[in-house]
């Protein structure tokens, strides 16, 4: 994916190399990567704790779903609710500790 950098408008390629993390506080990660010429860091995502565990839940909501154990509509429903939560954590987190 090609990105032009706000502060100094290098075109780059995002590497998975390239992406980091950090903590930022002892339970949230923060998910980055930088500006290869000016260093601008880009916050790709915040996880803490909860947001591992809602991303093992969607996993196995939707094994369950493939072996027909919940109709669709549970499965998007469950979905829709854990992704809403993460949302919600991962803008709370950008609000608190920037972008």
């Amino acid at each position: 994916m090609k990105i032009v950098c706000d502060g100094c408008k290098k075109e780059f390629t995002i590497k998975k190399k390239s992406i980091r993390s950090e903590k930022v506080f002892d339970i949230v990660e923060r998910t980055f990567f930088c500006c290869p010429k000016c260093r601008k860091k880009y916050v790709i995502s915040y996880s803490d704790k909860e947001i591992k565990e809602n991303i093992k839940r969607l996993k196995l909501i939707k094994g369950k779903y493939l072996r027909k154990e919940v109709t669709f509509e549970e499965y998007e429903k469950e979905c829709r609710d854990i992704l809403e939560r993460n949302n919600s954590l991962n803008a709370r987190y950008k609000s608190l500790y920037g972008r």
